[in-house]
């Protein structure tokens, strides 16, 4: 989201200043001053050192959306000096210094519809994991109901790595901390988080029972 937010207002900012600045050259108010050898230099230079960075970033690109981010901004980069390049040969062979700015203007226009499809793509991922998340509460509930837990506090329900993730505390029944049942009972909450809400990713701490009033055995569900 940043960095779409970033690409839209350095587009727009291009747009905005090469306007006025071929404006002002078309109508002679600014006299062109580009060396188009120093272009044609750094550009060839530029190219080689981003075309290895966009070749490295490219086989990364899909592992999520902040690599694909910098691999765009890595492209537009590369294209830049190739634009740049072809620009430096235009003004040698004609003059038309004007080539350039239209050129850097052009580039502008891909980073602001890039910038734009980016934003929508970070607004589609954040509705569809608000959505796909379920209610910490409806977790807590479900954890409390496993015949080993005596109660449940602390949940949080995120995204890690981009996969749903549940955090817990899950206090055990007195008779099954004396048992020392802890591994029976992470197993048992981790399988009905993945039948029940298809999270495979959990942080249980558990914990003893402060109440020695517990003394149900293990398997016992709680008298209603």
């Amino acid at each position: 989201m940043i960095n779409g937010s970033l690409y839209l207002a350095i587009s727009l900012t291009i747009l905005t200043l090469g306007t006025d600045r071929f404006v002002d050259l078309q109508h002679g108010h600014e006299r062109g001053d580009v060396n188009p050898q120093i272009m044609a230099l750094v550009s060839m230079l530029g190219f080689v050192f981003h075309g290895t960075a966009a070749w490295v970033l490219y086989k990364g690109r899909k592992e999520s959306i902040n690599v694909y981010a910098v691999f765009l901004h890595t492209f537009f980069d590369l294209l830049s000096t190739v634009t740049t390049l072809v620009a430096s040969v235009i003004i040698v062979l004609t003059g038309w210094q004007q080539v350039d700015v239209l050129f850097s203007m052009l580039i502008a226009v891909f980073v602001l519809v890039t910038g734009l499809r980016l934003i929508f793509q970070c607004l589609q991922r954040l509705r569809a994991s608000a959505e796909a998340l379920p209610k910490a509460t409806r977790v807590e509930k479900a954890l409390s109901r496993l015949d080993h837990v005596a109660s449940v506090h602390n949940v949080t329900v995120s995204i890690v790595d981009n996969a749903p993730a549940v955090g817990a505390h899950i206090v055990l029944k007195h008779h099954c901390t004396v048992a020392a049942h802890d591994a029976i009972c992470r197993a048992a909450a981790e399988q009905m988080l993945a039948s029940k809400f298809n999270i495979r990713h959990s942080v249980l701490q558990i914990e003893a029972s402060a109440n020695g009033a517990h003394h149900q055995p293990c398997g016992a569900s709680e008298a209603s």
